[in-house]
């Protein structure tokens, strides 16, 4: 369950930015839409940063645990072998880590209604696993090694074959996602003349023909193609495993959008917070939930109403994850202008207004806009 921090999770350092991706990737439109214009905000770290949520699989249970088939029907592709060890920054191993994978089939495509490349889809391939480190923080997987795809928008880039990664630490702030990718596959980006719409081979043949340069795997976007399955169940933090919590019941909702005011589908939503008594440690109240955006940007939580916490203002800690997201994005919502340091320390302080709630009876809206005019204040972490 979610608990005080350790004391030395209060020394959690903050991810070094020279192993960061770079935010806005050129020749990537996605980015320069999505990424925030506005340096992000240096934040004071409290309970609610340093504390986490634990025992995930009451909210998330295991999922798959063999993606290369079902029963007797064998997905297509080569076949491998996944393994996988959760660990700190001292190398000891992180037990119960929850950990979700997912990745395309051996065609390149993923089994998501937003993904309309036109590689076939293998109606014995699904892509996405659950999975809880054991002892030794080892997560093990059996599934079909994916292909390369082409991005959209990206000024002709093909995505080499990867695999992406879920995991949560101890901490909020030690939340994690990342990719894996094979030896010898670059990020390479074709000629976009060598490039046609004659179909899907060709066009391969011809990119790796006349690649002019290599970019750092590094500079990767967070999705895209989130399993939806990922957005559904948790976004009701007002019961856990038939437990009511106690408290006033609201619910939070608001709108996505990017630079042009375009919704974004399927963005997925993480909070976290404290109980009505600004209490992290309540065995009633599971103050962790993940939700995604609707075909018209809009996310939904039903919840219970924080309360203060050590000098915090009552707060919701929001964390976005998306396609053209180069790394995940963290702001955080407040009932009212209260005193609170971490509010405080958002400049100018005109932008404040931006992480206040609107209340309509027992209903907070908090719209975020990821870039352009009003966008809403992230924080660096």
């Amino acid at each position: 369950m979610s608990e005080t921090p350790a004391t030395s999770a209060e020394f959690i350092e903050r991810r070094d930015p020279r192993t960061q991706s770079q935010g806005v990737e050129p020749g990537y439109a996605h980015t320069a839409q999505r990424w925030p214009s506005q340096p992000l905000q240096r934040r004071p770290l409290t309970a609610a940063e340093l504390s986490g949520p634990r025992d995930l699989t009451r909210r998330l249970p295991r999922v798959r645990g063999d993606l290369a088939g079902y029963g007797d029907k064998r997905a297509i592709g080569q076949l491998i072998h996944l393994r996988t060890r959760v660990v700190d920054e001292d190398g000891a191993p992180v037990p119960g880590a929850v950990v979700e994978i997912w990745h395309c089939n051996a065609a390149g495509r993923y089994i998501h209604p937003n993904d309309t490349h036109g590689a076939p889809v293998d109606p014995n391939f699904y892509g996405a696993a659950r999975l809880v480190a054991g002892d030794s923080g080892l997560v093990e997987l059996r599934t079909i090694k994916p292909a390369a795809y082409p991005v959209p928008d990206a000024a002709g880039w093909w995505r080499p074959p990867h695999v992406h990664f879920s995991v949560w630490g101890r901490v909020w702030l030690s939340r994690l996602v990342t990719q894996m990718f094979f030896p010898g596959a670059g990020l390479r980006v074709p000629d976009r003349g060598a490039l046609t719409q004659s179909g899907l081979e060709p066009a391969v043949e011809r990119g790796l023909q006349t690649m002019t340069r290599l970019v750092p795997t590094g500079e990767m976007t967070l999705g895209p193609f989130f399993p939806r399955e990922f957005g559904l169940g948790a976004n009701d933090l007002t019961s856990v495993g038939g437990v009511r919590a106690e408290g006033e019941v609201i619910e939070i909702t608001g709108r996505v959008v990017q630079l042009d005011g375009k919704p974004l589908d399927n963005l997925i939503l993480e909070i976290w917070q404290a109980d009505r008594e600004g209490r992290f440690d309540n065995p009633k109240f599971f103050g962790w939930g993940r939700a995604a955006t609707d075909s018209a940007g809009v996310y939904l939580f039903r919840t219970i109403r924080p309360g203060a916490l050590r000098g915090r203002a009552p707060h919701i800690n929001f964390l976005l994850l998306y396609s053209g997201l180069m790394r995940q994005l963290q702001t955080a919502l407040f009932f009212d202008d209260a005193d609170d340091p971490v509010l405080n320390a958002v400049q100018p302080a005109a932008l404040r207004k931006r992480l206040i709630a609107t209340r309509s009876g027992n209903t907070y809206r908090f719209d975020i806009r990821l870039r352009g005019e009003d966008e809403t204040p992230f924080f660096d972490d």
